[in-house]
């Protein structure tokens, strides 16, 4: 088996063909999931019905799927249809080698359809509605009845029709690189050398005052003293991991960014936006998680994806 396909034993499913006919639905179309399969293991992309309609159309979109890991690597695939100048088409490539998991027609792909309940009360079209407040605020309202109206839009239309932004490239950090106990790790193996690149980090983070027990601290190093660990306190080791994330995503180290923005609605409520930068600058994703007090976005949490 392909190890890039992540697969963890997934049971198969038949599912209906997006050329053929539907079950009877009821209600209005909520979201579309398509499944592809390559090396024994199907993947899937939920869209909704706005971006259903484009790939329908003939028009040429594309967005990140689901991560997957196997061994303890992760792997990304990306979603293209009518690409390539060929509508109809449909490619999903994986990895950052542009390695092809499915090249063929999106008509061809499994499609399972989810209807809204046909009730008296039509589901909110966020499109249709006046204005970006008016949609927040419909945003907002969804949330609070955990109904899930939503739920089927992809993130980036849903960042568009919120207007919100990816932030500039100096704000984007790897989510997963900002991470305490590896900065910590690294941080003593460096100043174990002596000044260095970490050193001159850390002396960002230091007042006046602990920046000259740092160079008492390296002094002794260099004259070869056998030293204990630098201490670092909790707050100083907070303010260094994200300076060390940038510093590797700077540096090439991390292959993927994310910025943050968020949409407040009319009534205060404050959604999260964490968009996937990808290598070329191009936002990848894009996720959508509500405001808990945290003060990063936990992308493991969220509404949409």
């Amino acid at each position: 088996m392909d190890p890039r396909t992540g697969s963890f034993g997934e049971e198969r499913r038949r599912r209906r063909a997006a050329g053929s006919p539907p079950a009877t639905p009821t209600g209005k179309l909520k979201s579309v999931t398509l499944s592809v399969e390559w090396g024994y293991e199907i993947h899937r992309l939920t869209i909704g019905p706005r971006n259903w309609k484009k790939i329908q159309d003939g028009k040429a979109w594309g967005t990140a799927g689901k991560t997957y890991y196997y061994e303890g690597e992760r792997f990304s695939c990306y979603w293209d249809f009518n690409c390539r100048g060929e509508p109809g088409s449909l490619i999903v490539s994986y990895g950052n080698d542009g390695g092809e998991g499915y090249v063929g027609e999106w008509a061809d792909v499994y499609v399972t359809e989810e209807y809204h309940a046909d009730t008296s009360v039509a589901p909110i079209d966020l499109g249709e509605l006046p204005d970006v407040p008016a949609r927040r605020q419909a945003v907002a309202d969804d949330l609070s009845k955990d109904a899930g109206d939503f739920a089927g839009l992809d993130g980036l239309e849903l960042a568009e029709l919120l207007d919100v932004t990816p932030g500039e490239a100096s704000d984007r950090i790897h989510l997963c690189a900002i991470d305490e106990d590896e900065t910590a790790q690294w941080l003593q193996e460096e100043l174990s050398q002596g000044e260095g690149d970490g050193s001159l980090l850390l002396e960002k983070v230091l007042s006046a005052t602990r920046q000259k027990s740092l160079r008492r601290y390296l002094a002794k190093v260099e004259e070869g003293e056998d030293v204990d660990e630098f201490p670092l306190t909790p707050r100083e080791l907070k303010k260094l991991a994200p300076l060390r994330a940038q510093k590797r995503l700077e540096e090439g180290e991390i292959d993927k960014a994310w910025s943050y923005d968020e949409a407040v609605a009319p009534d205060g409520t404050k959604l999260i936006f964490t968009f996937a930068i990808g290598e070329d600058g191009e936002v990848e994703g894009c996720l959508a998680t509500p405001y808990v007090g945290r003060l990063e976005p936990n992308p493991k949490v969220y509404v949409w994806e």
